[in-house]
């Protein structure tokens, strides 16, 4: 129990105690900084706030340039004029004449040839090359660029390529830049820069080959589209690892034991990835064929499905 005196002493000891305690002088920044409210003005300096502020300025000025895009993307030009859907050019003996193609490209109408415009939107633009020579230079999405000859129908990836439809209305197709596909009905051939395919009206599409392929390589590959598979043991004798495409093309068009042959051929030449298994390949699987593409000398990758589907979305969109 405490004493009157012990109170005493202790009130006294605490009247003589400082009424304010001020912490060394060192720490003073810190606690005034914690302090002090941030100020509205000075909102913008913080590192979030940056960052948000610049992608909504990159987002205005992207859909300020699609704005402007689309209203110009889809007009064509001839000469200083506009050329419209519809309309159709035949260059003389020895004209040539320079199509622009909106905001993407151009095409190049050699000599003595015949197109006809078809659709032009900044969505989608369609020519149909009825005779002649064309030389296309296209940086686009995918299928946006389409070109109708009569013996297929060639879709641009982006890319450059020249394109020939002979009297007989065969087409010949040569990429030099990207990929390109060539379709007809069922039948799609893939044909990367320095390939050369033909597409022959009763035949179909062909099997694509490497610029520099060997004669009698291209001899005996011309044979096999035209039906006559003996030729498959002159294929597989005579392709080199750059000619990989063409075997890759020749699993789907051989079946049994003959797919089985160009299955061991192309492994020997580009041995599929990990994931791709022997079975999957034979029984043509979609992924597998895809993954085992990417392998390929020379090849650039196929675009997904949802990469296909969402341009496909943005082009209703924007349509």
């Amino acid at each position: 129990m405490t004493s009157p005196h012990d109170d005493f002493e202790l009130k006294r000891a605490l009247d003589e105690l400082p009424r304010s305690i001020d912490p060394p002088e060192d720490l003073w920044p810190g606690v005034r900084a914690r302090l002090t409210p941030h100020r509205a003005a000075d909102w913008w300096k913080r590192p979030s706030t940056l960052r948000l502020a610049a992608g909504l300025v990159l987002v205005a000025v992207a859909a300020g340039w699609l704005v402007l895009d689309r209203r110009a993307g889809g007009a064509w030009r001839l000469a200083g004029r506009t050329f419209a859907a519809g309309e159709s050019l035949h260059t003389g003996h020895e004209q040539r004449a320079l199509l622009r193609v909106g905001t993407i490209g151009q095409v190049d109408v050699g000599p003595d040839s015949r197109v006809r415009l078809l659709d032009a939107r900044s969505t989608r633009h369609r020519l149909a090359l009825d005779a002649g020579t064309i030389a296309v230079q296209v940086k686009a999405p995918p299928q946006v660029f389409i070109v109708e000859t009569p013996s297929g129908t060639v879709v641009d990836q982006g890319c450059a390529y020249t394109l020939e439809v002979d009297s007989t209305r065969t087409a010949f197709l040569h990429v030099t830049l990207g990929w390109v596909t060539f379709e007809q009905g069922r039948r799609e051939s893939l044909v990367p820069a320095g390939f050369r395919v033909r597409a022959v009206t009763a035949l179909g599409v062909g099997t694509p080959l490497a610029e520099d392929a060997p004669a009698a390589l291209a001899t005996a590959v011309l044979r096999f589209d035209a039906g006559h598979a003996e030729v498959l043991d002159s294929i597989l004798a005579l392709v080199r690892t750059k000619d990989a495409v063409t075997l890759w093309h020749l699993l789907a068009r051989t079946e049994g034991a003959d797919r089985e042959r160009v299955y061991t051929r192309l492994a020997t030449l580009a041995p599929p990835p990990p994931s791709v298994s022997r079975d999957a390949a034979l029984r043509l699987d979609r992924l597998a064929l895809r993954l085992w593409w990417l392998e390929l000398p020379g090849t650039i990758p196929i675009y997904p499905d949802w990469v296909r589907t969402l341009w496909t979305w943005w082009l209703k969109v924007a349509g």
